[in-house]
């Protein structure tokens, strides 16, 4: 009997490790999914592809601006198109600072980088940001993005030979 015990405690200790072992690899691999999603657009917006850009969004993404404003997915869709309207360069970056996932839902907190050129002035901005993305039938979707009160720098250029040195651009 007492032998039998040991090998049903060993047993039981074997597969709560596992188990325990499974579910940290599935929340890696859930944190690099979203990782690799959030590049893939970013990369979009980067290259002024709107469709990229809002790849992964839910079709009731809602982006909740600083002052608490909320705008779903097509609004914010017409305001980048007009964005990329007014800008004659832009290059944007984020740096995630922290994943959480919790079952079917994952925070991500971090900071956006952006540099934009609108009629003579350079923009350089950083805006922290939260995430939230909801796994659905094994994908993952970003279902809200909550931005924060950032930093806005702006310089004014006065010819493109200068734009192109402040950006780093050959002619």
């Amino acid at each position: 009997m007492k032998k039998r015990n040991i090998v049903l405690t060993n047993l039981l200790t074997a597969l709560i490790f596992i188990h325990g072992g499974m579910a940290k690899a599935n929340r890696l691999s859930d944190r690099q999914e979203i990782l690799q999603k959030s590049e893939w657009m970013s990369k979009g917006c980067n290259a002024g592809n709107i469709k990229q850009c809002y790849a992964y969004c839910a079709s009731d993404f809602q982006e909740i601006q600083g002052d608490g404003k909320v705008i779903v997915l097509q609004e914010s869709i017409k305001n980048i198109k007009q964005f990329y309207q007014q800008v004659s360069k832009y290059k944007f970056r984020e740096e995630v600072i922290r994943i959480n996932v919790d079952g079917n839902l994952a925070g991500v907190v971090g900071v956006a980088y952006s540099e934009s050129i609108i009629g003579n002035k350079l923009i350089y901005r950083q805006t922290p940001y939260e995430d939230l993305w909801e796994k659905t039938d094994d994908s993952w979707l970003l279902i809200s993005r909550s931005w924060y009160q950032g930093n806005d720098n702006q310089v004014v250029i006065k010819s493109n030979a200068k734009k192109s040195r402040v950006l780093g651009i050959d002619h």
